[in-house]
């Protein structure tokens, strides 16, 4: 059986196996959206261990205890990620008990200070990111998904996955510098054309250490506007927003175990609670109480806002 750990922002998952799932780690962890994996040797230090035999298929594919996944279905039906993200539940679960989560997000940082950028699919998050880091001297926290927590009534970033899903249409609106880098040849599908690149290998520097989140901002770029229209964060829509994507991971509710086909193989319950209930609470409430706005407008002007903003705030710290 092979034995090993995995590590993620503070928390720890032992994998115990009957396949060879560590290799497959060590080659992907930097583009599976699991923030900042690292694979460890110390198994029998984790908190939460997930097991993995092959098998025929039966009703007993998954197992779920309160720090225990097993798994028994044949590899030949499921790709190496369907069996890799089964320790994300339990990885979340252990953050939650840190007071911290999940949140789908991008974050940067200058000095040791976070800005948190949030926003839905297609919002302008990541062009947001990018330029900041490589126009305006940032590091990148995190991009997609940022763990974020408490600590001394603070809230900090602790860290996130950083690679970046670069769409055609997307570079070439909002960032024509790495157009022929990323895209040597105009793709066929000009719209919906991906590339996956790591952060560090367009130039962006990451961040390597827990920030300070001193500002967030929801943002919805729109370059067809002149102006850049701006207003407070707190209201419904965005406390709905906040605590969906803060509660998103730890109840279950983004993806489900699955098999090369995408047809669920079984049941992982939620492993909320009332406890991590009030943590993800006490987490909305500071950023209420934080420099939170609403950005909608061309990117440059968005940009020109929150570094400008981000500098009157450092040098208030």
């Amino acid at each position: 059986m092979e034995e090993f750990c995995l590590e993620s922002c503070g928390a720890k998952c032992a994998v115990i196996s009957d396949q060879n799932l560590r290799e497959f780690f060590e080659k992907n962890k930097d583009y599976m959206n699991i923030p900042d994996l690292k694979t460890l040797d110390d198994s029998f230090k984790a908190k939460d261990v997930f097991i993995y035999l092959d098998c025929k298929p039966s009703e007993e594919a998954i197992k779920c205890g309160e720090n225990c996944i097993y798994m028994r279905y044949p590899k030949s039906e499921l790709t190496d990620s369907n069996i890799a993200y089964v320790v994300r539940y339990l990885l979340e679960k252990q953050y939650g008990e840190d007071n911290k989560a999940t949140c789908h997000s991008a974050c940067v940082s200058k000095d040791g200070y976070g800005i948190l950028l949030l926003g839905g699919a297609g919002s302008g998050k990541t062009s947001m990111a990018v330029n900041m880091c490589l126009q305006r001297g940032y590091k990148l926290v995190s991009n997609d998904q940022t763990v974020i927590g408490l600590f001394n009534n603070n809230l900090y970033a602790y860290g996130g996955t950083k690679f970046i899903n670069f769409r055609y249409s997307s570079v070439t609106e909002n960032m024509p510098y790495l157009e022929k880098r990323i895209f040597p040849e105009i793709p066929e599908d000009v719209w919906n054309e991906k590339r996956l690149v790591l952060g560090k290998d367009v130039g962006m520097e990451l961040e390597d250490r827990p920030v300070l989140i001193n500002q967030v901002d929801v943002i919805q770029i729109d370059n067809r506007k002149k102006r850049l229209g701006i207003k407070s964060g707190e209201s419904w829509k965005n406390n709905f927003l906040l605590y969906n994507i803060l509660s998103e991971n730890i109840r279950n509710t983004t993806s489900t175990i699955v098999d090369k086909l995408g047809r669920p193989i079984g049941y992982v319950p939620s492993y909320d609670s009332e406890e991590l209930f009030k943590s993800r609470c006490e987490m909305m409430k500071i950023i209420n109480n934080s420099c939170f706005d609403v950005l909608s407008g061309p990117l440059d002007k968005a940009i020109d806002y929150i570094d400008n903003k981000n500098k009157i705030l450092r040098k208030e710290m």
